[in-house]
């Protein structure tokens, strides 16, 4: 199963804010939030987009790849993502739903490469269930990222 590619995230989030949301600490906790999400963000999507390329690759080099590139770049990833600053408690929920997707995706991808290396199919199958889970955790991220931004009048505009 392929890790599907979260294309808002390729583009960096662009950003408006409405009059209403001058003194609103939750727009400036979004400001703040976003401005160490963004990098994270595009390279979460680059390491994803190596793992797909790969993904169909021969037993080997999918390994190899794994091991050697897309593993070790995704666990700084997601110790990254969990030093990201937040202030708010909005946020804070908001936030720990990206730490769980991006958990959830490391998991799989080594779930996935000892299923291959051991030729454990049921080690695959719960890689690939962990993708699909991981995949949907950042969905509902995405979506309660913009839900908070619109309720404090702030929007994110995701093309």
């Amino acid at each position: 199963m392929k890790l599907k590619p979260l294309i808002w995230l390729l583009a960096l989030l662009t950003l408006s804010i409405g009059m209403a949301g001058c003194g609103d600490e939750v727009v400036y906790d979004l400001q703040q939030y976003l401005a160490q999400h963004d990098p994270l963000a595009q390279e979460q999507s680059d390491i994803l987009a190596e793992y797909n390329k790969v993904v169909s690759s021969p037993d080997d080099d999918f390994v190899k790849t794994l091991n050697e590139d897309i593993i070790p770049q995704y666990t700084k990833l997601a110790k990254d993502i969990k030093a990201v600053k937040v202030e708010t408690d909005e946020l804070k929920e908001v936030h720990q739903i990206w730490i769980e997707a991006s958990d959830t995706h490391l998991e799989a991808l080594e779930k996935l490469r000892d299923g291959v290396e051991k030729k454990d199919q049921a080690k695959l199958e719960e890689g690939n269930r962990l993708l699909a889970d991981g995949n949907k955790l950042d969905e509902e991220y995405q979506k309660k990222l913009v839900e908070l931004g619109a309720r404090h009048n702030f929007k994110l505009t995701i093309y």
